[in-house]
């Protein structure tokens, strides 16, 4: 259809769309969504990968906030729920476990996920307690 004979950027604008759901959509509705994109013609995979692409982005433009600021006092730090943007770059490989093709991707983007967030927490945590007992705990 229409979506199919934009070509290349059928792709993007089909990933924008899905990624403009944000969390408004449970992972059910996405999927689904994310499979119409067949219907018109396109790569599954495709649109898959680029559509995690733009939530990531969207996410890491959202997240320095949740790393900004003054550290809080762990003695009476009380483990806070995570920000939406932070839901959303882990909710980003959803994206890629639809399609088995894309299952490396979301392989891939996991392990870049985690290790942005657990680098954020440690190197609030390294400034807290100093490099030498971050680097004890790697």
């Amino acid at each position: 259809m229409y979506a199919g004979a934009l070509g290349d950027n059928a792709v993007e604008r089909y990933a924008l769309f899905l990624t403009s759901l944000a969390l408004s959509a449970d992972p059910t509705e996405r999927r689904t969504a994310l499979q119409r994109a067949r219907e018109h013609g396109l790569d599954v995979p495709r649109v898959a990968i680029v559509t995690a692409e733009r939530t990531i982005e969207r996410s890491l433009d959202n997240l320095p906030s949740s790393v900004k600021g003054s550290l809080p006092d762990l003695a009476k730090a009380t483990l806070e729920p995570p920000e939406e943007a932070e839901i959303l770059l882990v909710r980003s490989i959803e994206w890629t476990v639809v399609e088995e093709d894309t299952y490396d991707t979301a392989l891939e983007q996991a392990n870049v996920i985690l290790r942005y967030l657990l680098c954020a927490y440690l190197l609030s945590f390294a400034m807290f307690y100093g490099a030498d007992t971050c680097y004890a705990l790697c």
